[in-house]
């Protein structure tokens, strides 16, 4: 499989299905083409917010929305920050620390 390859995560009956590139970093488990192929087509079709194939790997669609979570408090609290004032790298850091209330929370993206 160098050099990766494309395929289609799903059956797309409009057309033509929407292709993405896959490359293996790194293949720790030697793991064959056609078994990664067979997972990632898989993970095409546990995305919960959608009841057909996705054609993108489920992980994907999750770290997007979890970026977007991430960049919601991050704005809510710069929003609380006087703007004539900097951030210094201490605060900035601080951010990274999720508050003891919400720590242990589990999140529905």
């Amino acid at each position: 499989m160098e050099g990766g390859c494309g395929f289609a995560g799903h059956v797309w009956e409009g057309g033509h299905a929407k292709l993405n590139r896959h490359v293996v970093l790194w293949n720790d488990n030697d793991l064959t083409a056609d078994q990664l192929q067979e997972i990632t087509y898989s993970l095409c079709h546990v995305y919960a917010r959608c009841n057909t194939s996705v054609s993108l790997v489920t992980p994907v669609y999750y770290s997007h929305l979890a970026a977007a979570r991430g960049r919601e408090y991050l704005e809510g609290y710069m929003a609380d920050i006087d703007s004539s004032t900097s951030v210094t790298v201490k605060q900035a850091r601080a951010l990274l620390d999720l508050p003891p209330n919400i720590a242990n929370t589990m999140f529905f993206l």
